[in-house]
Order: structure tokens, then sequence, then C-alpha cells
């Protein structure tokens, strides 16, 4: 896992519940900026324990939020018949 993969994950799934960081932070049991740490990439989450908090408040499970993500290089229509 790297911290950009996590990063981007709890972003993506905290914008796809409509929440703000202080709302995960506060239902995760954590403080916002410890939040903002973790999600911006810049702090490791201090336990394994917060990482499933977050999974929990964002409603995936904990390697969702640990897998990377890889981007498409290209998307390609099939014309139909």
């Amino acid at each position: 896992m790297t911290g950009h993969a996590l990063a981007f994950n709890l972003r993506r799934c905290r914008d796809e519940k409509g929440l703000s960081q202080a709302e995960v932070a506060k239902r995760a049991g954590i403080s916002r900026s410890v939040y903002q740490g973790i999600e911006s990439g810049g702090k490791p989450p201090a336990s394994g324990e917060i990482v499933a908090r977050l999974a929990s408040v964002l409603g995936v499970k904990t390697a969702e939020l640990m897998t990377e993500v890889r981007p498409l290089k290209a998307v390609r229509f099939c014309q139909p018949l």
C-alpha cells in the first residue's frame, strides 16, 4: 500500500458519500487535522485500527482503501453492428 493510494481512495469514497473531512474525522474518532494529513498523503495513519475505522465510516472494506487504483489509459467504444 502506498500513502498515495490510501489518500486517493479516502478522498474518492468521502466525495461519493458527500461527507466533509470534519464529518469523517469525527465519526472515526480522530481529529480533523490528523484526517487531513492522511487524506493529503502527508501523514500515514498511526495504526491499522484507524484505517479500519475510516473504512467503517465510509462503508467500504479496509482493502478497498488500501488498494491502488489504476487509471484508465484509454477507453474504446465499439461501433454497433
